[in-house]
C-alpha cells in the first residue's frame, strides 16, 4: 500500500507537469518555406478543457482555445467563441521552470512536495452565465472577462475585489462562481513567510466575496471563525488548503473544502455542518450544490484506482436541524478519467471535467451528466494524424516522422509527404509500469531511431529514467534500461537521447553539484555506464546553475554538444570527455535589449548550429563561434481551425516549438529541418538555404520623432544604416503600416539604393501624436529584417495677422502685404484679402466673377461663394446667411476672415487687446 500511495503522488506529479506544459508556451516562428506535417483540434473537438457548465439546453465549455457550447441533449457541436484568458490549471507554473527544479543541483527533485511550488495571487479557473447570457470567466487573478453568449463578442471586463484583510506580503487563491446574475468569491490569504510550512504555523484569512455582474454592490464576509484553530500540516501548502467552493441554488449557504473537512456555512458565515475525512480513503477535491441541501462530490478514491476504475460523483445530504452531512448515493461517471479536476452542478445537469486514465492520463475530459447518464462531449484527439502537445519526436533516413501525443499509447507515423501513415501501439506493460503491475501513461521526452529500432526517453513517474525501443522487424517493444524510482538515489529522466551503432547516449535532468551534466551511456546489452563530462572553472565558469538541456553526438568528428540553457552556452567535449571548446551563443547589439533567450533544442550540419529559441519566439542558425547569423519565420498565437486542411495556412507561424531534429541521413545544410509546434498541434517541414558570404546590416537607431511637423509640408528622411563586409550588398523591400508614410523606392539593392522614406503631412491627424512603423524586409537574409517606430507630432499652419498691420506670419515666417491687402475691421468683423487667404493660407483656387461680383474660392471637395454686398454665401450649394459680405477697398476684394476660414476647416481666434487674429488650419 505505501507503493500505491506513493505512485498516486506521482500521478498527481505528471498531472501537474501536463498542466505546465499546457498553457504557459510562448510564440515562436519559421520561415515562409515551411511545409505543415498532422493536425490540431477543429470545431467540435475540445483541447485540455478546464471549466464548463449547463445554461438553456446547451452546454458550455472553456478549453484552451476559448468556449465552446454544445447541444445538451444531443452533444452536438453548435458554435465557439475565443476568450482572452491567461488563466488555467495551475497556470502560474512554465515548463522552464519546472525544468529549473531538476536543475537545482539536486537531480532527485522531488516536486510532489506543494512547499516548492511558488506561492503568488491566482484564481481558480471557472466559468458562469448570467440569465440574460453573459458569460464570465476568470481572464487573470485581477479581473474577469464578460462575453456575448450569442455573439461571442466581449462586453466588458471587472475587476476581481481585493481582501478586505490583507498583509504586506501575501499570497491568496481564489475560487469563483456566478449564480443568479451574482459573483460569488471564495478565497485564502496567506502571509508569505522564509520558513518552510512545517517549522511554522501560517497566518491567514478565509474571506467571502459577492457582487453584482457589473461589478458593484460589493460585499464582504470574513470567514476565519469557520476555520479558527486548524491546525496545518506538512501534507498542504497554504494556497492549496482551500481547493473547492460552491453556493447553494437558493443562495443562503455556501460549502467548501479546507483541509480534510467539508464546511458548509450560512451566507453570512454561520457553520451548519462539517465532516472531517481525514480517515477515510476519500480525497476530495471537488463540490457543487446539486440542490438546496444536496452536495456533489468527487476525489481521488484509492480503490477505484486500484480496480482501474474512474472518476464517480458522491452525494452527501445536508441536515441543518441535527447539524450533519450524510453520504448517499454513489454515481459512477462512464468514459470518465483518474482524477477530477473540475465539477458544476445546474438546472439538475452536471459538468465534470477529469483527466484521462492510467494509460491516457493527459486526455483531459468534459463530461455531461445528467438523469445519472454520463457522455463525452467533444473528445479529441481521437482521428488519424491528430496531434496533441507533441514533444518528442524523430526522422528517420527515409524522412518518416515519428511523434507521440502527449500522453498518449500510440506513436504516430507520417511518411516523407508529411502524410499520416500508420499508428504503433505502445505496450504499456513493457514501457510504462511499475513492476509490471500498474500500467502508467508514458510521458516522453525524446526519441532517436535508426535501421533497427525506435528509441523512447519515457518519464512517466516523473523522476524515472527509463529507455525503451520498438523493434521495426519483429513490431515488439523491449525496455531496455529502467531505474528504480523507489531507489533511495534516482536518477533522472533523459531529456535528450542521441542513439548510435546501437549505443545510447542519455543527457539526463539536472547537475551534478560541480555543475557538471549528467550524462548516461548505454549499450546494446542496457548495462549503464556513467559518463565523465568535466571541466575546468578556468574554461568554463557558468553564471547562472547551468540547465543541460538538449545533446547532440557528431559522429564524423566524434564530438559532444551539450547546450546549457541557463547561461546561453554550448560546451564542446570530445570522445575521451575532453573539453575542447566553450562555444557561448552571442545576440547583435540590436537585440541586446531584448528577453533573454531559452535556447530549448540543438542540431548541428556542417558547420552551423540549429537551435530554438522559446522566450524569443525564434528559430536561430548561428555559426561554431557562437554568432547568430540567422533567424526564421514570425510570431503567431494557436487558433483552432474549422477544418485539419486550415492546419496547412499560415506554414510561417509557430507557437510553442521546443525540439527542433534533422533527418538520420542529412549530409548538407540544404536538407530539411523539422520543428516541434506544440501549440499549433503540428509539425513543421523546414527547408533552408544559406549563402556562406551572409550579410550583416547594422543600424544606429530604431525609432525617431519628429516634433512640431506641419501637415502642409512633405519630408523625405533616409534611415541610415551599415553593412558588413563593407563592400556588400542585399535586396530590401519596405513597407509601412501606416498611409502617411511611403517609400520612393519600395524595394531595391542596399546599399546602393538607400532606405528612404516620405513622411506626407496632409495625411497626418492634426494637433496630434502619429505613430507608426516602417519595416524593413530582407528577402534573401530574413535575420536582416528591421523595424523602425516613427513617432510624428503633427500641427496645422498658425496664421498671425494684425488689424492694421502690413506684416502677417506664417508658421513664424514673415510676409509682407501690399497697401490693398492691409487686414481692416468692418461691422465689427475682421477682413482679409482674398489673394492672401487663397494663395499663402489654404493654397485655393479663386475665381471673381465681374458680372455678378461674385468670389468663389475652391478646396479640395469645399466650395465657398460670396457676393459683394450681399449677406447671402452659398457654401457647398447651400444657401447660408452671413451677417458681414464681401467688401472692396481701393481695388481689392476683401472677405470676412472668421466665415471664410471656418467654412474652409480653420479655426480662429481673437485678441480684443492687441486686435491680433490668430488662425489655425486645419482647425483644432
Amino acid at each position: 500500500m505505501r507503493i500505491i500511495k506513493r505512485s498516486l503522488a506521482v500521478f498527481l506529479s505528471i498531472v501537474l507537469l501536463f498542466s505546465i506544459l499546457v498553457f504557459q508556451l510562448n510564440p515562436v516562428s519559421a520561415d515562409s518555406k515551411s511545409t505543415i506535417i498532422g493536425s490540431g483540434p477543429i470545431y467540435g473537438d475540445t483541447l485540455f478543457p478546464f471549466a464548463g457548465t449547463y445554461y438553456k439546453d446547451s452546454l458550455y465549455i472553456q478549453d484552451a482555445y476559448g468556449v465552446s457550447s454544445f447541444d445538451a441533449e444531443t452533444l452536438k457541436f453548435d458554435k465557439r467563441f475565443p476568450v482572452q484568458s491567461s488563466v488555467g490549471m495551475l497556470s502560474n507554473l512554465d515548463f522552464i521552470d519546472f525544468l529549473r527544479i531538476f536543475s537545482s543541483g539536486d537531480s532527485s527533485a522531488d516536486i510532489t512536495n506543494p512547499v516548492d511550488m511558488p506561492q503568488n495571487h491566482t484564481i481558480q479557473p471557472s466559468l458562469g452565465i448570467t440569465s440574460d447570457g453573459e458569460c464570465i470567466i476568470a481572464e487573470d487573478s485581477s479581473s474577469f472577462g464578460v462575453y456575448n453568449i450569442d455573439s461571442g463578442e466581449k462586453i466588458r471586463s471587472l475587476s476581481v475585489p481585493e481582501f478586505s484583510h490583507t498583509f504586506e506580503n501575501c499570497s491568496s487563491f481564489k475560487h469563483f462562481q456566478v449564480l443568479n446574475d451574482t459573483i460569488y468569491i471564495l478565497g485564502i490569504i496567506v502571509e508569505d513567510q522564509e520558513e518552510v510550512y512545517i517549522t511554522k504555523s501560517q497566518v491567514y484569512h478565509l474571506e467571502f466575496i459577492s457582487m453584482d455582474k457589473n461589478g458593484e454592490n460589493i460585499q464582504h464576509v470574513l470567514l476565519d471563525d469557520c476555520v479558527s484553530g486548524f491546525e496545518e500540516t506538512a501534507m498542504f501548502a497554504s494556497l492549496i488548503l482551500l481547493r473547492s467552493f460552491s453556493i447553494s441554488p437558493g443562495e443562503s449557504k455556501l460549502a467548501f473544502l479546507f483541509g480534510s473537512k467539508l464546511i458548509i456555512a450560512s451566507n453570512n458565515g454561520a457553520i451548519l455542518a462539517e465532516k472531517d475525512f481525514s480517515d477515510s480513503d476519500d480525497f476530495l477535491n471537488l463540490i457543487s450544490f446539486y440542490d438546496e441541501n444536496t452536495l456533489y462530490t468527487s476525489g481521488l478514491n484509492i480503490d477505484s484506482i486500484l480496480a482501474l476504475e474512474g472518476c464517480s460523483i458522491t452525494s452527501y445530504k445536508l441536515n441543518e436541524e441535527a447539524s450533519t452531512i450524510k453520504k448517499l448515493d454513489i454515481i459512477k461517471v462512464d468514459e470518465s478519467g483518474f482524477a477530477p479536476v473540475y465539477l458544476n452542478c445546474h438546472d439538475n445537469v452536471t459538468t465534470m471535467i477529469t483527466s484521462g486514465m492510467m494509460k491516457d492520463l493527459f486526455q483531459y475530459k468534459a463530461i455531461c451528466i445528467k438523469d445519472e447518464k454520463s457522455n463525452l462531449v467533444g473528445k479529441y484527439p481521437n482521428a488519424d494524424g491528430q496531434i496533441c502537445g507533441s514533444i518528442a519526436f524523430t526522422v528517420d533516413s527515409n524522412n518518416k516522422l515519428y511523434q507521440t501525443n502527449l500522453g498518449a499509447n500510440k506513436i504516430n507515423v507520417f511518411d516523407s509527404d508529411g502524410k499520416f501513415e500508420k499508428s504503433i501501439p505502445i505496450d504499456l506493460s513493457v514501457v510504462s509500469s511499475i513492476m509490471g503491475m500498474i500500467e502508467f501513461c508514458p510521458l516522453m521526452l525524446d526519441m532517436d531511431v535508426d535501421e533497427n529500432y525506435l528509441y523512447l526517453s519515457n518519464a512517466f513517474l516523473i523522476m524515472s529514467f527509463s529507455i525503451s525501443r520498438y523493434s521495426f522487424e519483429t513490431e515488439e517493444w523491449e525496455l531496455v534500461y529502467c531505474e528504480d524510482s523507489f531507489d533511495s538515489t534516482p536518477i533522472s529522466p533523459a531529456i535528450s537521447i542521441n542513439v548510435f551503432e546501437e549505443s545510447i547516449f542519455c543527457l539526463n535532468l539536472g547537475v551534478k553539484e560541480n555543475l557538471y551534466p549528467i550524462v548516461n551511456l548505454i549499450d546494446d546489452f542496457g548495462e549503464l555506464t556513467e559518463a565523465n563530462f568535466t571541466f575546468e572553472s578556468s574554461d568554463y565558469s557558468p553564471e547562472e546553475l547551468p540547465m543541460w538541456i538538449d545533446m547532440k553526438y557528431d559522429t564524423e568528428e566524434e564530438l559532444i554538444y551539450l547546450l546549457d540553457s541557463a547561461n546561453n552556452t554550448i560546451l564542446v567535449f570530445d570522445a575521451d570527455e575532453d573539453l575542447q571548446t566553450v562555444i557561448t551563443l552571442t545576440q547583435p547589439e540590436k537585440d541586446k535589449d531584448k528577453i533573454v533567450p531559452f535556447y530549448s533544442s540543438l542540431e548541428l550540419c556542417e558547420d552551423l548550429l540549429y537551435i530554438t529559441d522559446v522566450e524569443n519566439n525564434k528559430l536561430c542558425v548561428f555559426d561554431m563561434e557562437g554568432t547568430l547569423i540567422d533567424t526564421f519565420g514570425k510570431s503567431g498565437s494557436p487558433k483552432i481551425a474549422t477544418t485539419k486542411e486550415a492546419y496547412k495556412e499560415n506554414a510561417d507561424v509557430f507557437y510553442g516549438a521546443w525540439k527542433i531534429k534533422l533527418a538520420k541521413s542529412h549530409t548538407s545544410k540544404d536538407d530539411p529541418l523539422y520543428v516541434s509546434d506544440f501549440g499549433n498541434c503540428r509539425f513543421h517541414k523546414i527547408h533552408l538555404a544559406h549563402d556562406p558570404d551572409h550579410p550583416e546590416i547594422s543600424f544606429p537607431e530604431h525609432a525617431f520623432v519628429f516634433s512640431d511637423f506641419y501637415v502642409s509640408e512633405s519630408k523625405s528622411k533616409i534611415i541610415p544604416g551599415s553593412i558588413i563586409p563593407e563592400d556588400g550588398t542585399i535586396s530590401f523591400k519596405m513597407n509601412a503600416d501606416v498611409e502617411w508614410i511611403s517609400f520612393p523606392k519600395e524595394s531595391g539593392i542596399f546599399p546602393s539604393d538607400s532606405l528612404e522614406y516620405i513622411i506626407h503631412g496632409d495625411k497626418l491627424k492634426c494637433w496630434d501624436k502619429n505613430e507608426g512603423d516602417v519595416i524593413i524586409e530582407f528577402p534573401d537574409f530574413p535575420s536582416n529584417n528591421q523595424q523602425f517606430h516613427i513617432v510624428v507630432n503633427a500641427i496645422g499652419n498658425i496664421v498671425e495677422i494684425q488689424i492694421g498691420s502690413n506684416k502677417a506670419y506664417i508658421n513664424t515666417e514673415e510676409y509682407v502685404l501690399d497697401d490693398g491687402s492691409i487686414p481692416v475691421i468692418s461691422n465689427g468683423r475682421t477682413y482679409v484679402a482674398i489673394r492672401f487667404l487663397s494663395e499663402k493660407v489654404f493654397n485655393a483656387t479663386v475665381e471673381w466673377n465681374g458680372e455678378e461680383r461674385s468670389v468663389t474660392f475652391f478646396k479640395d471637395d469645399l466650395t465657398v461663394k460670396l457676393f459683394v454686398g450681399k449677406n447671402t454665401a452659398i457654401v457647398n450649394e447651400k444657401e447660408v446667411t452671413l451677417d458681414s459680405p464681401p467688401i472692396i477697398i481701393e481695388g481689392r476684394t476683401l472677405v470676412p476672415l472668421r466665415f471664410v476660414g471656418e467654412n474652409l476647416g480653420a479655426s480662429i481666434e481673437w485678441d480684443g487687446k492687441t486686435q491680433t487674429v490668430t488662425m489655425y488650419y486645419p482647425g483644432k
